[in-house]
């Protein structure tokens, strides 16, 4: 089978009109949303660290069979709170198009989305929504997602496709080595006073070779009391930040991300510098607002078959994704849309997954630092403080999970993590013990 020159990863949650080994080969992939491929209901956990390194083998192919069905998702998460999800994913083929609906209900009490309860008791929502059409080399989608982005399949980054979704109109073009997406979504509306709030995103990316990718990509996050769309960043194709260079007096939110991938055998290497309002000139003591991600997946690890290994270092400085105004800050209804663990912070995370014939077990340990930083908060309208990593009171958090998947007419699955927390949130001296506990399962319709 002839490879195809694909381009940079947004983590898997389908398959269309590839075989599966096309699919899910090892190289990156621009498709927005993965528009090349069919649409899965957001299971947190179903894919493992080796899906990106093997090929189609029989687990795999089970799978994608169930992400190309329509089907039930029922879910329970426990922690200091228990919940229970349903939600069913519901796709509809007409010709070349595909509109997919993916309505939640969510019943007890956390501070997971959906949040607006009714009768102190249930909450729902649509968390997916939309059309999208593909052509040879031009695909476009309109409506709901949770998008998320990331230099490697599985490990998202600069958007990490956390809830609420996003309610959005995009496209993507990929021709020979190249490759281009784009994205515009009105984010809603701040109170008091009715403050607009728009997000616009494109990405270039190049791949000299089939087993090695290079992106480039620019978030701006804009908008003002009753403020319509920027007709300039509207525009796919000119760069944001002379835009905000030359006004000056607006107050705009300017990212920047750099990004790699390359593929050497059964190894996956990959990594990402996201920098945020890059200082062109500095009048003050302005720290540098950088988040970063490091990570390699390796399989086969010492002749040793069906193992596969992802290791990965990620962190944020403070202020990063931030704003001197508020409601400019990186956020979506207050939820990141970067790395969930917002910024100052740091976090070393293996993951050790065991294939077998009908599903995987997963072995997980994570180390966190986390700083008194928060994305929404005001940055200094002076100089800024020293330090600006890991700042104040740093909480810690060491980890241990393991998970379970079991692929057979129907898929189920486990996961349990045990959490140990010392300057918890951020108070020092207190230490906690946090257990979290995780089931679903599949059915086709």
């Amino acid at each position: 089978m002839r490879l195809r020159l694909i381009l940079t990863v947004f983590a898997l949650r389908a398959l269309w009109g590839q075989t599966p080994d096309d699919a899910l080969s090892i190289r990156n992939d621009l498709d927005f949303l993965n528009l090349r491929k069919r649409v899965a209901a957001r299971i947190p956990g179903f894919f493992g660290p080796g899906d990106p390194v093997t090929k189609a083998d029989s687990l795999l192919r089970k799978k994608i069979g169930f992400l190309n069905s329509n089907c039930l998702q029922l879910s329970f998460r426990a922690d200091s709170l228990a919940r229970g999800y349903l939600t069913a994913s519901l796709k509809i083929k007409m010709d070349r198009a595909l509109l997919v609906m993916e309505p939640t209900l969510k019943v007890g009490r956390s501070p997971d989305y959906p949040t607006h309860l009714w009768k102190d008791f249930a909450a729902g929502d649509i968390i997916s929504g939309y059309l999208r059409i593909p052509f040879e080399h031009f695909k476009i989608i309109a409506g709901r997602y949770p998008f998320y982005d990331g230099p490697a399949f599985g490990d998202p980054f600069f958007f990490s496709g956390e809830l609420p979704p996003l309610d959005l109109l995009g496209f993507t073009f990929e021709k020979g080595h190249f490759g281009f997406l784009y994205l515009f979504s009105p984010l809603g509306l701040y109170s008091p006073d009715s403050t607009q709030k728009y997000l616009n995103y494109h990405k270039l990316t190049f791949s000299p070779i089939s087993s090695m990718t290079f992106y480039f990509s620019e978030a701006a996050l804009y908008g003002g009391r009753n403020a319509p769309p920027d007709p300039y960043y509207v525009n796919p194709f000119l760069l944001y930040y002379p835009r905000l260079w030359n006004r000056r007096i607006v107050d705009e939110n300017i990212l920047w991300s750099f990004g790699f991938n390359s593929v050497v055998g059964n190894r996956i290497f990959y990594g990402e510098l996201v920098i945020d309002d890059f200082p062109y000139t500095v009048k003050r003591n302005e720290h540098p607002k950088l988040a970063w991600l490091l990570g390699t997946i390796l399989g086969h690890p010492l002749g040793l078959e069906h193992l596969y290994l992802r290791l990965s270092y990620r962190g944020a400085t403070r202020w990063t994704f931030g704003h001197k105004t508020s409601w400019l800050s990186f956020t979506h209804e207050r939820v990141p849309l970067g790395p969930p663990d917002g910024n100052d912070f740091d976090r070393i995370s293996l993951d050790i997954d065991r294939r077998f014939n009908r599903g995987e077990f997963v072995v997980a340990l994570d180390f966190r630092r986390k700083g008194e930083g928060d994305p929404e908060e005001k940055e200094p309208s002076g100089d800024f403080p020293d330090p600006f990593f890991l700042t104040g009171v740093v909480e810690k958090r060491l980890s241990f999970g393991i998970g379970l998947l079991l692929v057979k007419k129907q898929v189920l699955g486990f996961r349990a993590r045990y959490s140990r927390f010392w300057n918890y949130e951020n108070r020092e001296g207190t230490t906690r013990s946090l257990f979290n506990l995780s089931l679903f399962a599949l059915y086709r319709i």
